[in-house]
């Protein structure tokens, strides 16, 4: 057996903890740093100083202001095509994917609109009934293009890229043949006061008017009303919400 001895004589001290100096970063780290926070800010400076560039060359080659609000409501309306296409786009590259046909899907879109109104007003429809069964139309057509770019990237496993743009062309090439690179005429009623009106119309002297333009103004008078807030940018809005 053995025996425990007692531990005699023994003395427990307790020395002071020596703090370890800090341990400066590396250059390489730091570099990495700066570079992250250069390319979060650098987007918004290029726009200050694009925004910067453009104001003064209006300025002095045409005398105009490039801010301003017809200029802002330009911008605003030319931007909604690529904020309604970017939002399907979006949804595909969450997922690691692309779609190159995006853009000619709503050529196709809106070439089988037009040819559906122009159809059915001719027929007599309402006007009204003529535009939604035409953007309803328009909208549903694409299901088959879209189909097919499924089937091609889950089924037989073409790369997103290549068979989506192959399809693009292709419907691209379908619109053409349709339209026959013309705009299409004969279109219903209200059709053009959704596409080109606003909500909210303001006529300096004579105050804001909704829907339409004021009564009272002639042709002269309309470089001086602005609309306010076009209706295609509150559709793209309420798209997005």
């Amino acid at each position: 057996m053995l025996k425990e001895r007692p531990n005699e004589g023994v003395k427990m001290t307790i020395e002071p903890k020596v703090q370890s100096p800090a341990i400066p970063a590396s250059p390489k780290k730091v570099h990495f740093a700066n570079l992250s926070n250069i390319r979060k800010i650098w987007p918004w400076f290029f726009l200050v100083v694009m925004v910067v560039v453009f104001t003064v060359a209006a300025k002095i080659s045409n005398d105009i202001n490039f801010i301003s609000v017809r200029s802002i409501q330009g911008i605003l309306t030319y931007a909604t095509q690529i904020a309604l296409i970017g939002l399907g786009e979006t949804l595909i590259m969450i997922t690691a994917g692309i779609d190159m046909s995006s853009g000619y899907m709503l050529g196709l879109s809106s070439v089988a609109a037009a040819e559906i109104m122009k159809a059915l007003y001719a027929a007599g429809i309402h006007p009204v009934l003529t535009i939604l069964l035409g953007l309803s139309g328009g909208i549903l057509i694409c299901i088959i293009p879209g189909w097919i770019n499924g089937w091609l990237v889950a089924r037989v496993k073409v790369p997103s890229f290549i068979g989506t743009l192959g399809v693009g062309y292709a419907i691209y090439g379908a619109a053409l043949v349709k339209s026959e690179g013309y705009p299409i005429a004969e279109q219903p009623p209200y059709l053009g006061q959704i596409g080109n009106g606003s909500i909210l119309y303001y006529w300096p002297k004579h105050g804001l008017s909704f829907f339409k333009i004021h009564a009272e103004a002639t042709q002269a008078d309309m470089a001086s009303i602005v609309a306010l807030v076009p209706n295609v940018v509150l559709i793209t809005l309420l798209v997005i919400i």
